[in-house]
């Protein structure tokens, strides 16, 4: 029987982590397994925080999470979420290439993932959103350390040109950025260990905003 005290967002948690473990015992300790590994590592700190509201919040982005990855495994593209479409490609390419796949992989599930979250849930204040920016900080730096996951100074930037070149037709240049330059540059900056924090702030915010204009949009009539 288990004695373990009962833990409003365990069950959660628990989700990732058999997501991961399944993950690691077919693929091995890939970019995609540390992503994983992270995002239980905030769950569990969250999930101690006692507030309802942000455990609910953290719930639904784990689901989101854990479903996401549920897609990867089943093929089924036409419901991948548009802003995981380029990560997952990039990631299938190297999946070992944890300095350039984990920032894509983070900003997907921040700017896509999260900010639908957000939407659909309600309760959780600006505050207590704010409150868990640390738990998301330390996470990807222990985890990322324990999987020696390099960061050097726009080496995420850098890979994506090279990594874009590498899919032209001999001769072609590149017409226009692949990536918009507030989304190229947010990551060029999560690559850099003394920025990453503001990188992570700033796509926190943008889904916060984004998930409260969408509450805020009205029917044509």
């Amino acid at each position: 029987m288990d004695n373990t005290p009962f833990d409003p967002g365990r069950r959660a948690c628990d989700a990732l982590r058999a997501a991961a473990e399944i993950h690691e015992g077919h693929l091995g300790a890939d970019s995609l397994y540390v992503f994983l590994s992270i995002h239980e590592c905030i769950c569990r700190r969250v999930a101690k925080s006692g507030t309802s509201s942000l455990i609910r919040l953290n719930d639904g982005f784990v689901a989101a999470c854990v479903e996401t990855h549920r897609i990867f495994q089943e093929g089924r593209w036409s419901d991948l979420h548009p802003a995981w479409v380029w990560p997952y490609n990039a990631y299938m390419d190297n999946r070992f290439n944890h300095s350039f796949n984990l920032p894509l992989m983070a900003a997907a599930h921040i700017i896509g993932d999260l900010e639908l979250v957000l939407a659909r849930l309600c309760c959780a204040t600006k505050e207590e959103y704010d409150s868990v920016f640390q738990d998301i900080i330390t996470c990807a730096e222990d985890v990322g350390e324990s999987f020696s996951v390099y960061n050097t100074t726009g080496k995420t930037y850098f890979n994506w040109y090279f990594y874009i070149r590498n899919r032209m037709t001999p001769g072609d240049s590149i017409s226009r950025p692949s990536l918009g330059r507030g989304a190229r540059l947010v990551l060029a900056l999560s690559s850099i260990p003394q920025l990453r924090g503001f990188a992570i702030r700033k796509m926190r915010e943008y889904a916060w905003k984004t998930a409260q204009t969408r509450k805020n949009l009205k029917t044509l009539w």
